[in-house]
């Protein structure tokens, strides 16, 4: 948990700070932005990185969690899990896709009785 909460302070900071600023708007219109002159394929470049970083670091938790990394581990439903928390909670901000996992993980245990309706 510690962790997870150090990953999420720098993820706020890092929002708010200048590169974070120039990433959203990329995001938001990339033709304008490069018209302003911010490097597109840099900001990009660099959000994907930060986004790995976490990724990586997730992982590197997991395997050390489980004691092993197996293929069977990041399965479809996992993988589907991630993009509809993405899409629940939203990619505005950090913590929406955090709260997407949350509501689904709770719907999820509501029906953990009838396991039919899970997926």
């Amino acid at each position: 948990m510690a962790i997870f909460f150090v990953l999420a302070m720098a993820a706020v900071c890092f929002d708010a700070s200048e590169t974070g600023i120039k990433i959203r708007a990329v995001g938001e219109d990339e033709t304008l932005s490069a018209s302003l002159g911010l490097d597109a394929w840099g900001l990009r470049a660099t959000a994907f990185v930060l986004g790995s970083v976490g990724a990586g670091i997730a992982g590197g938790l997991l395997a050390s969690y489980n004691g092993i990394v197996a293929p069977n581990d990041f399965g479809a439903a996992l993988m589907f899990k991630i993009v509809a928390s993405c899409i629940v909670g939203g990619t505005r901000r950090a913590w929406g896709p955090l709260l997407g996992l949350i509501f689904l993980t709770v719907i999820e245990e509501a029906f953990r009785a009838v396991p039919v309706y899970v997926p």
